[in-house]
């Protein structure tokens, strides 16, 4: 079978749908026959095959300098590469002019076109348009529904990684839903014993309590909350313990992650890091969080608890059913002092927090590698592909 991705969020500092591509392009090799293409954004329009792996950039302008990310504008340059390849399967993991694009030329060439639902566009419209009002942001979130319930119908199928996603979905009128939930490098993300030379790298002492927090730097991740939660923690007259923050990941919200740091000399920041030493660093922290409101999936939160490290969200958040052991001490809301509080409870647990981490670590290690997502993802690829032929 010949599988052609088609994504813009693909550059040096991107997170989940890179990684997700990037699994995928292993799964291809060490676990199929099949060739796969992927269409990108880049420098320089490119085509370069290594085996049965071929990448395909095309010249795109930089909209965001941090992370790299450009914007693949020229959907004619997209169409005809397709064409020239002559795919059985595309897959879109764009909601933009790529979704529609992709569709397009899936008609034109007679293929099924599958769309990854990476972005829930209704609830980013109303989370970043609600500091103009509920008016606004709650009008902005209707139209976006409208918007992707056109978009994703047309799909063949649309694919997402959480069965609550899939219910909303379904809800608001798109019904070639597929669930198929995404995994993690089992052998990479595991529990190990914390090295404490990965401590002394980010000048965090032995003794403190660790909260670590990875992820893109944006109002669409919350991460204002997070820094506003942490400040008022710091400004908590009855704390007794000593606490770090390390925060790992770029974004438009850099300058206000500085400004804390300024702030505060136990406020850690890392622009990036290796896959291993991200690993090292959730088997060292004490408390893994995650403010985010709108995954749709979080596989951040499924690293963590692979390697031990305890988790802590927002209640009414996707990313409940993403954590195995521990939600009742989840914050109640996103707003800042609720995300302190949450924090502050846990402190003294520190044994509690550990064996609540294991826990978690057993389901994830047994139920959620990338070859079981995998697998899941090609019935549902083969599913499609015979339906579509008959």
């Amino acid at each position: 079978m010949k599988l052609c991705d088609v994504t813009q969020f693909y550059a040096p500092g991107s997170g989940g749908v890179k990684r997700y591509l990037l699994e995928k392009r292993r799964y291809v090799q060490e676990h199929t026959h099949d060739e796969h293409w992927l269409i990108i954004p880049g420098e320089k329009t490119d085509w370069k095959s290594e085996g049965r792996l071929h990448t395909v950039t095309i010249r795109s302008p930089i909209v965001e300098r941090r992370a790299g990310y450009r914007f693949l504008w020229n959907t004619r340059a997209v169409r005809r590469v397709i064409a020239q390849i002559q795919p059985d399967l595309i897959e879109s993991a764009d909601p933009y002019q790529l979704g529609w694009a992709t569709q397009r030329v899936g008609r034109e060439l007679k293929v099924p076109v599958v769309g990854f639902y990476h972005s829930h566009l209704p609830q980013l419209a109303k989370q970043t348009f609600r500091h103009f009002g509920n008016i606004v942001g709650n009008r902005l979130g209707r139209f976006a529904e409208r918007y992707v319930r056109k978009l994703y119908n047309r799909f063949d199928q649309t694919i997402v990684a959480s069965e609550t996603l899939a219910q909303e979905l379904k809800e608001r009128g798109i019904q070639n839903v597929a669930v198929c939930p995404l995994g993690v490098d089992t052998k990479l993300f595991h529990p190990r014993a914390a090295d404490p030379s990965v401590r002394e790298n980010f000048k965090v002492p032995a003794e403190v309590f660790l909260l670590l927090s990875v992820g893109r730097l944006s109002l669409e991740k919350n991460t204002r909350a997070l820094l506003q939660g942490f400040e008022q923690l710091m400004q908590n007259p009855t704390l007794q313990q000593p606490v770090y923050l390390l925060i790992v990941g770029t974004g438009p919200l850099q300058p206000e992650v500085v400004a804390l740091q300024q702030k505060y000399p136990n406020v850690r920041w890392q622009m990036q890091v290796m896959p291993n030493q991200l690993a090292e660093l959730y088997c060292s922290a004490d408390l893994f969080v995650h403010p985010g409101l709108q995954e749709t999936f979080g596989l951040v939160m499924l690293e963590a608890q692979a390697c031990g490290c305890p988790v802590l969200g927002i209640n009414g958040s996707r990313l409940e059913e993403l954590c195995f052991t521990g939600k009742e001490w989840w914050a109640t809301s996103d707003a800042p002092e609720e995300l302190a509080q949450a924090i502050q409870k846990v402190l003294t647990s520190r044994e509690v927090l550990r064996a609540t981490g294991q826990a978690a670590a057993q389901v994830v290690q047994a139920q959620f590698s990338w070859k079981q997502a995998f697998d899941r993802l090609w019935k549902v690829y083969n599913t499609t592909v015979s339906r579509y032929k008959t």
